[in-house]
């Protein structure tokens, strides 16, 4: 199957983020907090960011409810959806993949959630967005390399700032802000070359 047709199918067996909610007990303080974050930001986006980042686009997620990232994550991509009106957004368990379809959505060989695929209306995958931002990845590597024992590693990371959910958050929309901006200019510079 070819990745158009996978993302395709995945999408149609997506769901919203209301039902992801329901699947997502575990994480719903995390969630609470992102949501309440995004409220507060989406508002000053310029109007010419708007019309570039509103553009026809399918973005799916994939996530599961036991997942921190996905807990900061989700609640992003889905504000930002009921925002930009103009995308169709869902949201697929890593674990409802098939088999035969899980090798296309690999990071560096491994199945990394949440992963956020946009794509065109005809589902030509444009980008990935892939687990946590980059400030993130760096921080947590940086206290991977101090090799401390378990209890401490776990308390150094409640305790640093750039590592709690208000903050990652905002970098989250920041991220995923430039990465949708990407595909809506590669939507929109396409659809003047389709006349």
């Amino acid at each position: 199957m070819s990745i158009r047709d996978s993302f395709n199918t995945l999408f149609l067996k997506g769901f919203s983020f209301e039902h992801y909610k329901t699947r997502s007990d575990r994480q719903l303080g995390r969630m609470k907090v992102a949501w309440d974050i995004i409220e507060e930001n989406l508002g000053s986006i310029p109007e010419n960011r708007i019309k570039l980042i509103n553009q026809p686009l399918k973005i799916l997620c994939i996530a599961e409810n036991w997942c921190g990232d996905c807990g900061n994550t989700v609640p992003v991509i889905s504000r930002m959806a009921d925002k930009f009106d103009r995308w169709d957004f869902k949201i697929i368990g890593k674990d409802d993949i098939d088999e035969g379809s899980a090798g296309l959505y690999l990071s560096e060989g491994k199945p990394k959630i949440p992963l956020i695929i946009v794509a065109d209306e005809g589902g030509n995958e444009i980008l990935r967005w892939v687990e946590r931002p980059k400030s993130s990845y760096l921080l947590i590597s940086q206290l991977k390399e101090q090799k401390l024992d378990h209890d401490l590693y776990v308390q150094k990371f409640k305790s640093n700032p750039d590592l709690q959910p208000d903050k990652v958050a905002k970098v989250i929309l920041s991220d995923l802000l430039d990465i949708t901006e990407k595909a809506g200019s590669i939507v929109y510079i396409s659809s003047f070359n389709k006349k």
